[in-house]
């Protein structure tokens, strides 16, 4: 029998496999599988090398596979077939796969048309609604004012009249360039989705930018 420890070794290893992964239900993820083959793979190798006759039997087998002139052919079909199997096994894990997914999507439900607040009811649905103006640049869409373009220009006229050293002339014409600029604001125009659109986010934050430009510049205006 100490003649066929490697063809013991090879049956022990595929008998293992086979029970790991179809003999187990549910089936154990891959990482697993990889650590009891490994615990095998060292079993088998305690096993073998228990005593010198068991692993001269285990790897005299190999070495004559390696170095007998009779089995050339035998090394160059594993000179072949292992970087196939081994380039096979890296695709596999490498290549995208089209699955389902584990669990079907939540679908909330839709949001109410009003809600009351502070005994006050709000319509959600209503043009002048927080959310609704949040969301009007979507409507505009890339017809409307760049919100790029818009900060920029907000920022230079803030930059160049309403500085460290300040006239009143100059607040009032940033006033003035302030107030087209709120014109402008109600036409920001954005496309595509609201995952994290900056873009979007632009368009909010002008708002609050020309309520605050607007505070700084008349703050040192002459009140009548």
């Amino acid at each position: 029998m100490r003649r066929h420890k490697l063809l013991q070794a090879a049956v022990v290893l595929v008998g293992a496999f086979l029970l790991f992964r179809f003999g187990i239900r549910p089936p154990m993820p891959n990482s697993v599988l990889s650590l009891y083959m490994a615990i095998t793979l060292m079993a088998v190798l305690v096993y073998v090398s228990s005593d010198g006759d068991s692993w001269r039997a285990f790897v005299t087998p190999l070495w004559r596979t390696l170095t007998a002139p009779g089995r050339r052919p035998v090394r160059v079909a594993l000179g072949v077939l292992l970087p196939l199997l081994v380039g096979y096994l890296a695709y596999s894990q490498a290549a995208a796969r089209v699955e389902a997914p584990l669990e079907l999507r939540a679908v909330h439900p839709a949001p109410p048309a009003s809600i009351n607040f502070r005994g006050k009811e709000i319509n959600l649905q209503a043009a002048d609604t927080p959310q609704y103006d949040a969301l009007r640049p979507f409507d505009v869409g890339d017809q409307g004012e760049n919100p790029y373009r818009l900060q920029a220009e907000l920022q230079d006229s803030m930059q160049n009249l309403v500085g460290i050293v300040r006239q009143e002339a100059e607040m009032q014409e940033a006033l003035s360039g302030i107030q087209q600029f709120s014109v402008r604001a109600a036409r920001l125009g954005v496309s595509g989705h609201r995952e994290y659109h900056a873009g979007w986010h632009t368009a909010i934050d002008v708002r609050n930018l020309l309520a605050v430009a607007r505070r700084g510049a008349r703050h040192h205006v002459s009140q009548p």
